[in-house]
């Protein structure tokens, strides 16, 4: 008898003090930024000018935006990597080739979030800002 072993994935609502505001903001339009890049790479590979059309996963994704770390200050590459997974999953769920661009800037602006790996939680976001939960301040 097999035993399976389900994954799931926890989301903590945290009230985040006004010294994280600023990190926080930068971080999430870094996310955008690499999923809109997902974006378009996976709209150009899927509809190509010529040659055969090819669908690219999570791991594809991840192969062109190696590297990509250095130049993004606040996210690393195992966030990077998290978006897209995240990207891959959300375009095969709703089976187009091309999603909605995430907007940083403006009144239409989608809302931040960022996927952050237990050990990217610990170097980069967690020591720099004081959470509050319950009542009580852990910094």
């Amino acid at each position: 008898m097999a035993i399976k072993i389900q994954r799931c994935v926890r989301t903590l609502r945290l009230k985040v003090k006004a010294e994280g505001y600023a990190w926080l903001n930068a971080a999430a339009t870094e996310v955008n930024q690499v999923w809109n890049y997902a974006n378009a790479t996976s709209d150009k590979a899927a509809r190509p000018f010529a040659g055969p059309a090819k669908w690219l996963s999570g791991f594809d994704l991840d192969k062109l935006t190696a590297g990509a770390c250095e130049c993004l200050e606040r996210i690393g590459s195992g966030t990077i990597q998290r978006i897209n997974a995240e990207f891959a999953t959300r375009r095969k769920q709703f089976k187009r080739s091309e999603l909605r661009w995430r907007v940083s800037r403006g009144s239409k602006r989608s809302l931040g979030w960022i996927c952050l790996r237990g050990a990217s939680a610990s170097q980069t976001a967690l020591p720099r800002m004081r959470w509050e939960i319950g009542g009580c301040v852990y910094r």
